[in-house]
């Protein structure tokens, strides 16, 4: 998921159990990168969360397990981006 989810992920309806269901990727976006970290959700599993550089091993363990990526970062949308490939069809 993208970190901004992250953010608002305590907002999902029965999010604990999706958190409980398999491991996640939260992957860095561009803008508020701290929001993410200290949001509710975060919060609650931060003893669940794996070091970055175990992000590989990811797959192989029991959920709750999550991990936060960063890296390059690109300032497109995915919603742009799905807009701009139903335009195209």
């Amino acid at each position: 998921m993208g970190a901004d989810n992250l953010a608002q992920f305590h907002r999902w309806k029965r999010w604990q159990e999706v958190a409980g269901l398999m491991p996640i990727a939260v992957i860095e976006r561009p803008g508020d990168e701290d929001a993410p970290l200290s949001s509710k959700a975060a919060h609650a599993l931060a003893r669940y969360r794996v070091d970055e550089s175990d992000a590989p091993l990811l797959l192989s363990m029991r959920p709750p397990a999550w991990v936060y990526l960063h890296g390059l970062k690109s300032p497109l949308s995915s919603t742009s981006l799905r807009m701009k490939g139903r335009r195209q069809a």
